[in-house]
């Protein structure tokens, strides 16, 4: 007699479960793609590199305000890949993933295109500048349904 445990499919009552995390939506942004201003951005660095050569006369100097303006401005020109769950976003960039749980977010803004997300930075002056935007036309209902679903806004007490 032989057994088979191992080839049969869990009973109803098992403790042996299959954790999957459903993606529920991808986007790609890529704003040297998308839009005029990614363009624009590369293009004012490169002349501003170009004008550090015509002041100084260095080519190894505009050399490296070039190199350390394209590392600073990655956002404008490398493509940025969003993975929508129920347990967050995942942001995926040069093969680097950073899971961003719903709980870290403190608000989401409608936009034409898509969302705006807030971090959560207790009140931070500077908060606004985090802010991380998705965006895709063709996505931004579903984008929007999204946030809606999964983002828990706590409430704060009333005053009083």
């Amino acid at each position: 007699m032989t057994d088979d445990s191992s080839t049969r499919s869990p009973q109803v009552g098992s403790s042996v479960t299959s954790v999957q995390r459903v993606r529920e939506l991808s986007i790609s942004c890529w704003p040297l793609r998308d839009s005029w201003a990614g363009v624009v951005g590369l293009v004012s660095i490169v002349i501003l590199a170009g004008g550090v050569f015509l002041l100084t006369r260095q080519p190894w100097m505009s050399l490296f305000v070039l190199l350390v303006l394209v590392i600073c401005s990655w956002r404008i020109w490398l493509p940025v890949r969003f993975d929508f769950a129920a347990t967050g976003i995942t942001r995926t960039c040069l093969g680097r993933r950073q899971q961003i749980s719903w709980y870290l977010v403190a608000r989401a803004e409608r936009c034409h295109d898509g969302i705006r997300l807030y971090p959560r930075s207790a009140d931070a002056p500077l908060a606004t500048l985090h802010a991380l935007h998705i965006y895709s036309a063709s996505h931004a209902e579903l984008l929007h349904e999204l946030v809606e679903r999964y983002l828990v806004v706590p409430e704060r007490p009333a005053d009083g």
